[in-house]
């Protein structure tokens, strides 16, 4: 429902998007003649994470499926095959196969997860969490601004409504003394009529008969002014300016994004004793290539 939206659908899509056509690297830190250098390392688990996850797929669609899941639900998911220390392969997890138990320690957290009834100890998932507290849940954004995509989403099914019946107005009909049950049911299927279909149905009111509207127009409850500002809204939660600006959309949308699954990889997919000179991180000079 919520990617029914237009503003919803297009955050979500720009930003994973634009997240899965930067390519990650892996970088080593060393001192050369007291002189701190960084130096690109050629590493399978980049071609894992950019080309070939060695699943069913791709490096895009995996990022893409990450960033989705991060944006909308809070926690993105993915299963790290090894052999020994070695990565053969990274499998994408729905977030809905995915559920998490915890010890219930408030300092010494700790948690497994579960996909499939089967239990995992963390450090053999890549997890994506947004705005987490005890590094296994996270908040996403349908759940952290439900109300106001509800009213998106209504506003929409109102939209809907008044396409399907042409504008007309709901209300009702004020009689000014009792009518038979034919004369009813013939109302009734006459109303249902103009309100179902597209063809152009007339429906007469006899004498005592008055209709008496119950609902505004579209115009009169100023609904365009309020998709505006609602739409507006939305896109400030996600980070992406509403006077477009490619910069901005970079570093509010993107780049907090890709800070987290760095960290994540960072953590996850380098051995402990790698992880006092290597490094990921995103190379963002390929974004710019269409600039």
């Amino acid at each position: 429902e919520a990617m029914n939206i237009p503003s919803v659908s297009r955050c979500v899509n720009l930003i994973a998007d634009t997240v899965s056509m930067i390519p990650i690297k892996l970088y080593k830190e060393e001192f050369l003649n007291g002189k701190r250098k960084t130096v690109e390392i050629e590493d399978s688990r980049c071609d894992l994470f950019n080309l070939d996850t060695k699943d069913t797929l791709c490096g895009v669609d995996f990022k893409r499926a990450l960033v989705r899941d991060y944006l909308l639900f809070g926690g993105a998911y993915a299963y790290i095959n090894k052999k020994r220390n070695a990565v053969k392969s990274l499998h994408y997890v729905n977030h809905e196969n995915v559920y998490i138990t915890e010890n219930f320690e408030t300092i010494f957290k700790d948690y497994n997860i579960l996909v499939q009834g089967r239990s995992y100890k963390p450090f053999e998932f890549l997890k994506i969490l947004r705005f987490t507290k005890d590094g296994a849940h996270g908040l996403g954004i349908i759940e952290e601004n439900k109300e106001l995509l509800k009213v998106a989403y209504l506003t929409l099914k109102f939209e809907q409504s008044l396409v399907s019946t042409g504008g007309s107005k709901k209300g009702f009909i004020k009689s000014e003394k009792k009518i038979t049950k034919e004369a009813m049911d013939s109302l009734k299927r006459a109303w249902r009529e103009l309100y179902c279909n597209t063809e152009n149905n007339v429906i007469v009111l006899n004498d005592n008969l008055d209709f008496k509207e119950a609902s505004n127009t579209s115009t009169e409850m100023q609904l365009n002014e309020s998709k505006a500002s609602i739409n507006n809204s939305i896109l400030d939660i996600f980070g992406v300016p509403t006077d477009w600006n490619w910069e901005t959309f970079i570093k509010t949308a993107v780049m907090p994004i890709l800070s987290a699954i760095e960290c994540a990889l960072n953590r996850d997919l380098l051995l402990e004793k790698e992880k006092k000179s290597f490094f990921f991180a995103f190379d963002t000079k390929e974004i710019t290539k269409g600039d």
